[in-house]
């Protein structure tokens, strides 16, 4: 079997649920992303050339603009992304190309403005004369043009992908089933009992918390419904096409000013998370100056919940977690005790995923048909917009093509 490897050069901050969309696709068409930045280590310490040399070691390079040009290092005229583009042209590399459509949503933010801006759109027309570039309108978009494409390209190439993997199932084995038990989510139960049924696969529920993927070692479900995709949890978890796409939000006493996202990366707040929850991670990658303040509380709980209602002792400001967590804390609670939702936007979408352990080696695009094929059931259909019902506003449903 012939897996070529890929080379996704786009910029990084403003595009991170892009690239691991592309990521994704890759995956699904066969093809290795090897040459990803996030794949790098402190070793590769030269930027420019690090990426230049990945350029030259991937079989094909997968290029995404959107709103932004990218950094341009000391010394140089172009950016990283341009140097990596100009380069696969000069090996004469295969090259597919993605541009954000003008219908596709950014925040003001992750618009270049000025010099960048006019270096971004010369650029573009400069490809554009050259190759046919697919546009997409939203990360989902864009794994299905990816996706596409790398299928045209492999038989344009001539590569076999070779015979499918086939799904090993477990024998003389009871497989151990995770839940996370909130309400909008009892669908994903009877999904996936669906799915093992027909597979002929015994297995039992367990309720998980996200403390199980904190630091410490614990025993692990080997599936887990509705697990939030994370670099961290991608290590010990194959994931599912998502099934949901729910914001990270969080909750403060009502009394408290506005706060925006500036507020809280100043490091002022006193912030409270659930070790191993999404809330966790993002405090760890991005308040850096909270902690350094002395103001992350990290605790080791049973349930978000638990977290959440530390806001009680007074002597924190906010609690983060995802949104669902927040309004189910919001309706348990009333208005005996005043609380509200922090933000207007997510802090981060993530994707709700079927996680299947690494250790069963499933090929996921057999997972991912089966959940299609039974979450485009009319009657499972009604079930799953009854159980959520009242979170339209804050999740997204995924998986329906």
């Amino acid at each position: 079997m012939t897996t070529l490897t890929v080379m996704v050069s786009s910029t990084a901050k403003d595009l991170p649920r892009h690239r691991d969309q592309v990521r994704m696709a890759c995956e699904r068409a066969d093809f290795w992303p090897r040459n990803m930045m996030e794949n790098l280590t402190a070793e590769d310490s030269d930027p420019v050339q690090t990426s230049l040399r990945m350029v030259e070691e991937a079989d094909v390079y997968i290029g995404v603009l959107a709103q932004r040009y990218g950094t341009i290092p000391p010394g140089y005229d172009r950016s990283i992304t341009e140097m990596e583009y100009d380069h696969a042209l000069k090996l004469n590399k295969p090259r597919l190309m993605f541009f954000a459509h003008d219908e596709h949503a950014f925040t003001r933010s992750e618009f270049d403005t000025g010099p960048a801006a006019e270096k971004l759109q010369a650029f573009k027309d400069r490809v554009g004369i050259t190759r046919v570039t697919a546009f997409f309108k939203s990360p989902d978009d864009l794994r299905s043009c990816v996706g596409e494409a790398l299928q045209k390209l492999r038989t344009k190439l001539g590569a076999s992908a070779g015979p499918p993997r086939k799904l090993q199932l477990p024998v003389g084995r009871t497989l151990t089933v995770g839940y996370f038990p909130y309400a909008p989510f009892s669908p994903w139960c009877e999904a996936v009992s669906t799915v093992l049924a027909r597979l002929g696969i015994r297995y039992e529920y367990q309720p998980v918390s996200a403390s199980d993927f904190g630091e410490s070692e614990r025993q692990r479900p080997d599936i887990i419904m509705g697990l939030f995709r994370t670099d961290a949890r991608q290590r010990f978890y194959d994931f599912s096409l998502p099934l949901h796409c729910i914001g990270l939000n969080a909750v403060c006493r009502a009394e408290l000013p506005s706060i925006n996202k500036d507020d809280l990366l100043s490091g002022n707040l006193r912030v409270v998370v659930q070790k191993g929850e999404v809330g966790w991670e993002y405090a760890l990658q991005e308040l850096k100056r909270v902690s350094a303040k002395g103001n992350l509380t990290e605790l080791d709980l049973p349930t978000t919940k638990d977290a959440v209602q530390q806001l009680m002792t007074g002597q924190l400001d906010l609690a983060i977690t995802d949104e669902v967590s927040c309004l189910s804390f919001l309706e348990e609670i009333g208005t005996e005790h005043p609380y509200r939702l922090v933000f207007q936007r997510p802090l981060r979408i993530y994707d709700a995923c079927l996680a299947v352990s690494k250790e069963l080696t499933w090929p996921m695009d057999q997972v991912d048909s089966l959940l299609r094929q039974i979450r485009n059931e009319p009657e499972y259909l009604k079930r799953e917009v009854l159980a959520l019902r009242g979170y339209e506003r804050i999740v997204e449903r995924c998986l329906l093509d």
